[in-house]
């Protein structure tokens, strides 16, 4: 794949550089890698979207600088971030790093890289990203059919102190969801499970079927019966 591992960085943080467009209409910076990197080379055929940057020094007792990090220094030519085909590399701990920090730059990295790796997601819908998406297939089984569900959660989140367990204390409904599942279904029948509706499916340009539910108040099964 081109990609080939070269050691710890010796920094950390270290800074993520990015050689691609990963913020949209946000200017590009040098983003900091709160649980460290690693340092791989990248050769042919695997393609760099974020090059590993590193501060002028290790932050410590010794060598002190008023911030929670030292301040960005230089970029080196090792990657953060690549693809090689349908195999893409981050260089930090990703899941570890957002589920501590929930720094946005870490999603926007994971959303890009997947993006390249896999051009048409199974599922896409325009729900807020407080909205929990998930899919589960079920084959044929007895009198029932084959189908997907797609499950909605709405989490309207509220702001607590940090020890304060998380619930659902006022939802706000959802209302115009599309909800898209781009698999090539020649004869599907949709319905909104817990609404207990039929749903009118439209067929995408890229072959798979797209709904629309008028209201989601938290919880909402989309169910696409094949045949």
């Amino acid at each position: 794949y081109g990609l080939h591992y070269a050691g710890m960085s010796p920094y950390k943080p270290a800074y993520m550089v990015p050689k691609t467009n990963l913020t949209g209409e946000i200017p590009s910076y040098q983003y900091a890698l709160y649980e460290g990197a690693s340092q791989w080379r990248a050769g042919e055929p695997a393609e760099v979207l974020a090059l590993l940057g590193e501060p002028a020094f290790q932050r410590s007792p010794q060598h002190y600088t008023g911030h929670a990090q030292t301040p960005f220094d230089h970029v080196t030519t090792y990657a953060v971030l690549a693809r090689s085909g349908r195999v893409g590399l981050t260089g930090f701990p990703l899941g570890l790093s957002y589920y501590n920090e929930g720094y946005w730059i870490y999603r926007r990295a994971l959303q890009h890289l997947l993006r390249q790796v896999l051009p048409a997601q199974l599922v896409e819908t325009n729900a807020p990203l407080s909205t929990e998406v998930e899919l589960t297939h079920q084959a044929k089984r007895g009198g029932r059919p084959e189908r997907y569900l797609v499950h909605v959660v709405n989490f309207s989140p509220l702001r607590h102190t940090p020890r304060h367990p998380d619930f659902y204390e006022d939802p706000i409904p959802l209302t115009e969801v599309r909800v898209r599942l781009n698999l090539p279904l020649p004869k599907v029948r949709v319905r909104a499970v817990v609404a207990g509706t039929p749903l009118t499916a439209q067929r995408t340009a890229g072959g798979g079927v797209e709904v629309k539910l008028p209201r989601i108040p938290v919880h909402e099964i989309v169910s696409f019966e094949v045949g």
